[in-house]
């Protein structure tokens, strides 16, 4: 696999990739950060014991002792259950326990691979390849999440109906269409093009993701039934996952980017809209925007009711219209640049971030040898294909236009043109300080959400 680059120098992560270490630093600050929460207790379908984990944890500590104290997180991927597989393809429905506190940084310390049934954990203590094939069908699990929910679904195609409704419903020159139209200006474009050569059948998804050949349609529909609104809410979701505060997780650059983030989109999206309503009443009294939410309700995030996706039958205040369109700019923007530029740099090395198995995992522990390992890992052509695509994704176009920058002059009055400035003072104090964290960083720095590195809209 090291050797498929053959034109392109080898990515950072290279170097230590086996250790645990890096592999729970991916899981902060890698292609995929938003899966990670805090849990207070074990669920019933993990097959976990105290002694399972013990001298995998530190002295003294025990799993009791830790998830009360808060240092327990968890990801599960129990979504991929009953979704196809491609044939010939695996990826299993994983789950897995991480440690850390505030001497330790995040690290696995479990993984079961099924979620029911008579089924084995891995730990640390099992043999090196016993435990380096157990991360790895891990990680195949998180990846096809990422590729087909988090990346295609959370992004291109959740943003796709605001752009229809916002030209729909709003003129050109309302401040929610001059807000919201760069952010969404090329998304049908790129989606036409992605469902043509992407997820089509015989497309690159078919090829190059386990859930491909028709999985990874059922999986999107799967997580679409599950979407909220509020999911788009950054500040909400990281406190859903229990990992909102800076001490709930030591190290997660990811967080406190993005939290910075949405903070100056925010104040921008409050001082444009603030500018021209003068209260909540005349908010309420728009019959464009009104006109707006209600399409989105009834037709954009249509479900089995108006309920099923939590989208508001009016907005009746600034602030929940603020909120609303920080969201759509949050994720056009912040969301996508993280989760799509940033796929080279873990995807391009294949043993690190598989997206197909070619075997299965085993219901029973039987020794690993590395020959094993790499029978189970995608095979070079499918490495290759992964490289390509994942070279590819992670270009940035030499047409784009950065956050906080528009291809045409949106905002006219002077206090919107002030607001743009201010917008543009707060994303550049918040480079310098990502730029100064990510000096001491070195090889592990985290700049996916630098500003200067974030397109103002989903153009790849």
């Amino acid at each position: 696999y090291y050797q498929l680059y053959a034109s392109l120098p080898p990515v950072a992560i290279t170097r230590d990739w086996r250790t645990d270490e890096e592999f729970g630093r991916q899981f902060m600050n890698g292609t995929h950060p938003n899966q990670i929460r805090k849990i207070a207790s074990i669920p019933a379908k993990f097959h976990v014991s105290e002694a399972d984990v013990r001298g995998v944890l530190p002295r003294g500590k025990t799993l009791a002792s830790e998830l009360a104290a808060g240092h327990i997180f968890m990801v599960d991927y129990e979504i991929l259950d009953g979704i196809k597989r491609g044939d010939g393809y695996c990826v299993e429905n994983s789950m897995a326990l991480f440690f850390a506190d505030d001497a330790t940084s995040l690290r696995p310390i479990c993984i079961q691979h099924f979620q029911s049934g008579d089924t084995p954990v891995w730990t640390p203590k099992d043999g090196e390849y016993e435990w380096l094939l157990a991360k790895a069908h891990l990680v195949c699990s998180d990846g096809n999440v990422h590729q087909m929910i988090s990346h295609l679904l959370g992004t291109h195609l959740l943003m796709e109906p605001w752009s229809v409704c916002v030209e729909r419903n709003l003129p050109r020159s309302h401040p929610v269409y001059r807000v919201l139209r760069p952010h969404l200006i090329y998304v049908i474009a790129i989606n036409t093009l992605g469902r043509s050569l992407l997820i089509a059948p015989g497309g690159v998804t078919d090829r190059v993701v386990a859930v491909g050949q028709g999985g990874h349609m059922d999986l999107m529909s799967k997580a679409y039934q599950r979407f909220k609104l509020d999911d788009l809410n950054v500040p909400k979701s990281f406190e859903s996952r229990g990992v909102l505060e800076t001490d709930a997780l030591r190290g997660y650059h990811h967080r406190d980017d993005a939290l910075q983030a949405w903070a100056c989109l925010r104040q921008f999206a409050a001082s444009v809209f603030g500018a021209n309503y003068s209260s909540n009443g005349e908010v309420r009294n728009d019959p464009y925007i009104q006109n707006m939410i209600l399409e989105m309700r009834r037709y954009g995030y249509q479900g089995v009711d108006e309920e099923q996706h939590g989208v508001p039958s009016s907005i009746d205040s600034i602030e929940q219209l603020v909120d609303i369109c920080t969201s759509i700019m949050y994720t056009c923007s912040f969301t996508h640049a993280g989760v799509n530029f940033s796929q080279w740099d873990y995807y391009s090395f294949v043993p690190n971030r598989p997206l197909i198995m070619r075997k299965p995992a085993s219901r029973r522990k039987e020794p690993v040898t590395e020959k094993d390992v790499i029978d189970a890992l995608p095979s070079v052509k499918q490495g290759a294909q992964t490289m390509a695509t994942g070279w590819t994704l992670s270009q940035f176009s030499k047409e784009e236009v950065y956050i906080g920058h528009y291809l045409t002059d949106m905002m006219i009055t002077p206090l919107e043109i002030a607001a743009l400035s201010q917008l543009r003072h707060d994303l550049s104090v918040m480079g310098q300080r990502i730029e100064k964290r990510n000096a001491a960083l070195g090889i592990k720095a985290y700049s996916y959400l630098h500003p200067k590195h974030v397109p103002s809209n989903i153009g790849v």
